[in-house]
């Protein structure tokens, strides 16, 4: 049943590109291939122009505590695609101030939303209650970023548009972290799920972390995009436009951390994957483990979807904590 829950997931996808196939050019795509620079195409642009305002979502500061202080970051995005955004958004949860403090910069997936901070917030008390200050990341088209027509995946069959999308996050991200930077904060840690995961590890190649949790991590693109018993039709669609596999395969290499090494210390490393993902399957993260010298990883009888169901997890996160203080 929770592998099934992953599968139709995967489905959904699959059935999105189908009735919207509208692809780019494949010369376009094999140019930006060709002329890639990950660190050059995520450098922050909006640090002069960061604002700090109220937090207005009574629904989180209810589900997480009314005696810490909420503020709301942002700053203008670039984002145009699959429609246009207008600002950036990180949520800032303090119990102190930002200046010779610690933070952790929390990146979630793709589907976050009021009802996910019901169960994400166990993993906000063991932060909070260990003397962290946590910087929250909007996606695009969640939460505050909701559009009309909101596009119904975060990817399309547009895989130029994909990878610029992706690598704006990175670039939003980038300038979360240079405004903690300019309040002098005394480190930064990070928390990442899923595409939160991915793009936290490609992160981490361009700042630096104390320490790092990645709970099912997109680590191969590949899974979710092209490579799944539901894309053979999409695969055919893709051939007929000109698209030969091995180029979707080197334009989703570019953001799949498998194809880099991890930049953060192996023990201040901690994995939590699902044994039943059909996202990123468990020999996937076995993998990445491995290649980049990880041994704090630990497996769940769960599935991609199914994985925050798990008490334990929160456990684990804490006594993880625990061994980095």
């Amino acid at each position: 049943m929770q592998r099934n829950l992953d599968r139709n997931g995967l489905k959904e996808i699959a059935n999105t590109f189908d009735v919207n196939f509208k692809p780019c050019k494949p010369k376009t795509l094999q140019n930006f291939i060709d002329t890639f620079d990950f660190e050059k195409n995520t450098v922050p642009l909006e640090t002069k122009n960061i604002k700090i305002s109220k937090f207005n979502n009574t629904n989180i500061i209810n589900i997480i505590d009314k005696d810490i202080t909420y503020e709301l970051i942002s700053f203008p995005s670039h984002i145009n695609f699959p429609e246009k955004q207008d600002s950036t958004f990180f949520y800032l949860f303090r119990i102190s101030k930002l200046e010779n403090n610690k933070v952790i910069l929390w990146i979630p997936g793709k589907g976050v939303s009021n009802f996910a901070f019901h169960f994400i917030k166990y993993f906000f008390y063991e932060e909070l209650k260990r003397g962290y200050n946590i910087l929250v990341y909007i996606p695009p088209y969640h939460m505050e970023r909701k559009i009309n027509n909101n596009p119904e995946t975060f990817f399309t069959s547009n895989i130029y548009n994909n990878l610029l999308l992706y690598l704006e996050c990175i670039r939003e991200l980038r300038t979360g972290i240079e405004f903690l930077k300019n309040r002098n904060v005394k480190t930064i840690s990070a928390w990442g799920g899923s595409m939160g995961g991915s793009m936290l590890c490609n992160l981490s190649n361009f700042e630096n972390f104390e320490h790092i949790c990645l709970m099912i991590p997109i680590l191969d693109w590949k899974t979710l995009t092209y490579d799944n018993d539901f894309m053979h039709k999409i695969l055919e669609k893709y051939k007929s436009a000109g698209f030969e596999k091995k180029l979707l395969q080197d334009a989703y290499n570019l953001i799949s951390p498998t194809n880099y090494s991890l930049n953060v210390i192996p023990k201040n490393v901690l994995i939590l994957y699902a044994d039943y993902d059909q996202l990123t399957p468990k020999k996937t993260s076995l993998y990445f483990a491995k290649k980049n010298g990880i041994t704090n990883l630990i497996g769940y009888k769960r599935s991609h979807a199914t994985i925050l169901i798990s008490r334990k997890l929160f456990d684990d996160y804490a006594n993880f904590l625990d061994s980095i203080q």
